[in-house]
């Protein structure tokens, strides 16, 4: 019996060293899963401010950009282009004006029919009230002779004749109506 006590005393003490081994095999198996865990975390979260990092900077670099731009640069390239654009059709307007005033300097009273250039407002449009020809200006109303002086922003009178005058020293007619 003492055989089999000394054999069972040695099971377990040979079960206990199993035991430890396993208990410290276990033990380095969870600190490797942990540290790799931990690596894996700290890659993630690193790729993850990095990518925030990244995006503030771009931010803060095109902010920067702007200011500086602004600075020195005062009047952006789109609001050139609408001026320059504004101006060009100022331009433009100044032209056909231009054309329909020496086209209306060679008109005659003794021919009220032929027609007139057109004129346009300073706003670049066509009077609504805009006459045809010198015929049918000379037919105008007085109010509506006004309206046309308002149209193309002249001072209107309280005589005819002058507001005649006006208007067709105003799109360069040269036949006068003496008062």
């Amino acid at each position: 019996m003492e055989n089999a006590s000394s054999h069972i005393d040695g099971l377990r003490r040979q079960i206990r060293r199993q035991d430890r081994k396993q208990q410290a095999r276990m033990h380095e198996v969870m600190e490797l899963i942990r540290q790799q865990l931990k690596d894996q975390a700290t890659r993630q979260l690193q790729s993850h401010i990095q990518a925030e990092i990244r995006r503030e900077l771009i931010a803060q670099v095109k902010e920067e950009v702007l200011v500086q731009i602004r600075e020195h640069l005062p009047v952006t390239l789109e609001e050139q282009a609408r001026e320059s654009k504004g101006q060009l059709i100022e331009v433009k307007h100044a032209l056909m004006n231009s054309e329909a005033r020496r086209a209306n300097s060679n008109l005659r009273t003794d021919n009220s029919t032929d027609q007139l250039g057109v004129v346009l407002k300073p706003d670049g449009t066509r009077s609504d009230v805009y006459p045809h020809n010198l015929h049918s200006l000379f037919a105008y109303s007085d109010e509506m002779l006004i309206v046309l002086l308002k149209d193309h922003e002249l001072v209107a009178s309280e005589a005819r004749e002058k507001n005649l005058n006006r208007f067709k020293a105003h799109v360069n007619t040269p036949c006068c109506i003496t008062v």
